[in-house]
């Protein structure tokens, strides 16, 4: 579901998917990992959950770096200061 998420452009979605399925593993008994239910054992799919996870957090290429938050002493939250969302804007198609 995250990977969907990702493709859909949406990567807070995503992110959301991977804590919950990391929380679900966390609250499954033991008997549910057993060898006739699952080929990976609860350490190995805690490990790849927290893999998916970093996935998730990390920059794509494309994406600029993380800036931190904004704050109310920003001069983009005053009041009449709107911010550009220019670097999320789809491109335009050409025309001829």
């Amino acid at each position: 579901m995250a990977n969907c998420y990702d493709r859909l452009g949406k990567p807070i979605d995503a992110r959301g998917v991977a804590i919950q399925a990391m929380l679900i593993h966390k609250n499954m008994p033991d008997k549910i990992f057993s060898r006739d239910k699952t080929l990976m054992s609860r350490d190995e799919w805690r490990s790849w959950l927290e893999w998916a996870g970093v996935l998730r957090q990390a920059p794509r290429r494309s994406e600029p770096a993380p800036t931190a938050p904004r704050t109310a002493a920003s001069p983009a939250s005053a009041p009449g200061n709107v911010s550009s969302d220019s670097d999320h804007a789809l491109p335009l198609p050409k025309t001829s």
